[in-house]
């Protein structure tokens, strides 16, 4: 369900990392796109994930993200990379198939990446640390929704198990025969294994994130009702395609360097490249 990089357009940047990431950035209709919707998925209904969305680029919906302030989205790094967006600030909408019509799309006004996020890493099956989160400040809050609600360290360390049920949603590919995206998609699948920061959900034969499912939420119920887990980041085995599952990048194990952003000086410290001043804290 999620969209994954687009290969054919960071080909020359970015070889190594882009089949990996194949589950981002969407291209435009001409080109080739790596970004997908969750596999296996089915469409979300009105109030279902009220806090997901789409992060809206000149071209339509880029990758997915999920409101965690009112005024703050939390998504991938790579998902902001410039080699993927240029200098463009994406935009957000909560919109279930903004495609259908005109969505309803709330400004970006800055983006903030993890300072040691790079794009051009040579990537290892399995999860490793690859700082593949980011944030975009809106111009305007939306006050229409509750935000979600992260994982703290403390809830993830007693309930982070494999066979622990995953929740997936995000605007990826649905169906990579026909490439159909766009639509706000969620199903279910397994945590198989983690590290310290990050999560590998999903086995073959299990519903998928995909291309345009990047930055999209892992949620999962830690014991205290439905937390943000994870963000959507590549596939398990480096390889383009969505059937060997998805490595998800921790977001208790950054919660202190989403906090310090969100909380701290970051909305003015943020450049339109997205890269915040502060030194980082994980």
């Amino acid at each position: 369900m999620s969209r994954r990089v687009n290969a054919a357009r960071a080909a020359t940047v970015v070889v190594v990392a882009a089949a990996a990431l194949a589950a981002c950035v969407p291209e435009p209709a001409a080109t080739t796109s790596q970004q997908a919707p969750v596999i296996g998925g089915t469409p979300t209904t009105d109030g279902e994930y009220p806090a997901v969305g789409a992060l809206w680029l000149g071209f339509g919906v880029g990758c997915t993200g999920t409101l965690i302030r009112p005024d703050v989205v939390l998504t991938a790094a790579h998902c902001l990379d410039p080699a993927f967006i240029g200098d463009e600030i994406p935009g957000f909408t909560l919109d279930g198939d903004p495609n259908a019509g005109v969505p309803v799309v709330v400004p970006g006004r800055a983006t903030a990446r993890h300072e040691l996020f790079q794009l051009d890493v040579e990537l290892q099956p399995g999860p490793q640390q690859f700082y593949d989160v980011g944030l975009v400040f809106l111009a305007q809050p939306i006050t229409t929704v509750e935000p979600m609600t992260m994982a703290t360290p403390a809830e993830a360390a007693a309930a982070l198990a494999p066979g622990l049920a995953i929740e997936l949603v995000g605007y990826g590919i649905t169906d990579e025969q026909t490439g159909a995206a766009g639509i706000k998609t969620s199903a279910v699948a397994d945590l198989v294994t983690f590290s310290d920061s990050e999560l590998q959900i999903s086995t073959p034969g299990q519903p998928q994130n995909c291309n345009g499912d990047s930055g999209g939420p892992g949620i999962a119920d830690l014991g205290a009702g439905p937390r943000l887990v994870g963000i959507v980041s590549r596939s398990a085995d480096v390889q383009p395609g969505c059937a060997a599952g998805g490595i998800d990048t921790r977001v208790d194990y950054y919660l202190g360097w989403i906090e310090d952003r969100v909380d701290g000086p970051c909305p003015s410290g943020c450049t339109d490249a997205g890269a915040p001043d502060a030194a980082p804290d994980a």
